[in-house]
């Protein structure tokens, strides 16, 4: 997870940078109070997206939304950084007109975080049912015998259980249940969103495999995991 922290550093040496310019630019500004809460209420409210996982639903009515701000954010970057060039030229350009990148580069960096933080949530989810799995696949070999259900976690239809995983704010459903097929053989879902799942399969005598389901029926080769 060290990537992470670095990521995270680089963001927060960029905020930090971002902030010190509005403030050097906007010194000489009146009501520079209002001028902020609207450079920074806009951004800031894409940080809310830390806590909605991607799905069909979020990605059209939420994530969608987010990345057109984004996108819109980026051509006002490049106007705007002509529009200065111009300015330089004519020499009519004035210090405070570079208050005006502080909101669209705010929206990129914080859409970009909430996105990145996301799916190091979905990583970290996957990573704690492979976890669990394997917990789970020795205690079964040890004891010869799959449990119905998994003590602490929360009854589920059809005889299943669960338990949510995840970093950051967002939450994703992890799904365990005894194979109804063979008695030998247990299942756990991780459930990124309405189409996507990481299913871990284990049990007595069994390997310990993963597959990914990305949706319409499309299921990817078992793999094999490794057992420390």
């Amino acid at each position: 997870m060290d990537y992470v922290f670095q990521y995270m550093y680089r963001i927060l040496i960029a905020l930090i940078g971002v902030m010190i310019a509005g403030i050097f630019f906007t010194f000489s500004i009146k009501n520079k109070w209002i001028q902020w809460l609207l450079i920074l209420l806009p951004p800031f409210v894409l940080l809310f997206l830390i806590r909605i996982p991607i799905d069909i639903i979020s990605f059209t009515f939420v994530w969608l939304p987010g990345m057109a701000a984004c996108v819109f954010s980026v051509v006002s970057i490049i106007v705007r950084f002509v529009k200065v060039i111009v300015k330089l030229r004519k020499k009519t350009f004035y210090k405070s007109y570079l208050v005006r990148f502080i909101r669209p580069a705010l929206t990129i960096i914080f859409f970009s975080l909430a996105f990145h933080l996301v799916k190091l949530s979905e990583e970290y989810a996957d990573e704690r049912g492979i976890e669990i799995a394997k917990q789970l696949h020795q205690r079964c070999n040890q004891e010869n015998s799959i449990p119905l259900r998994i003590e602490g976690w929360e009854d589920y239809h059809s005889g299943s259980s669960v338990t949510y995983e995840g970093r950051f704010g967002s939450k994703y459903p992890v799904r365990y249940w005894a194979s109804s097929e063979d008695p030998n053989t247990f299942k756990i879902e991780v459930r990124h969103n309405i189409d996507e799942s990481l299913y871990i399969y284990g049990g007595i005598n069994q390997k310990l495999q993963k597959q990914y389901d990305r949706g319409d029926g499309d299921r990817g080769e078992k793999i094999d995991i490794e057992i420390d």
